[in-house]
């Protein structure tokens, strides 16, 4: 995967987070469900997962947002 990248560059990965404001989520859930649309949030630790389960990520360290 690196082979794909610009010499510098790094991927970049946002994603939608239930570990924070739970009741809001909801909010925007039930909102896009009732127009036809599907939020599909993510916990921290299963999006970590993710990036455990292929060595195509190896050589790339993961840093927490901010």
């Amino acid at each position: 995967m690196t082979d794909a990248l610009a010499p510098g560059s790094c991927p970049a990965l946002t994603y939608v987070s239930e570990d924070f404001e739970p009741d809001a989520l909801q909010e925007v859930s039930d909102s896009s469900k009732a127009k036809g649309s599907q939020v599909d949030a993510h916990r921290r630790n299963e999006v970590l997962r993710f990036f455990d389960r292929f060595d195509r990520f190896d050589g790339f360290d993961l840093v927490d947002p901010g």
